[in-house]
């Protein structure tokens, strides 16, 4: 994640959520798992992301 704020572009942005919802025999759901993509969501952010390790040469 950032180690500070991030200033407001004013531009919009979009990204997907995955959910899967997990139901009990009685169809009341009774789970939810819920995933996206963090780093697409900060590069849209205009984040720049740099490794937290050297590369391999």
């Amino acid at each position: 994640m950032p180690a500070g704020p991030l200033e407001p572009t004013g531009g919009r942005m979009m990204y997907r959520i995955n959910n899967v919802f997990r139901y009990d025999d009685q169809g009341t759901r009774a789970g939810e798992w819920a995933q996206y993509d963090s780093r697409l969501f900060l590069e849209t952010l205009g984040v720049r992301l740099v490794p937290a390790w050297p590369q391999a040469s």
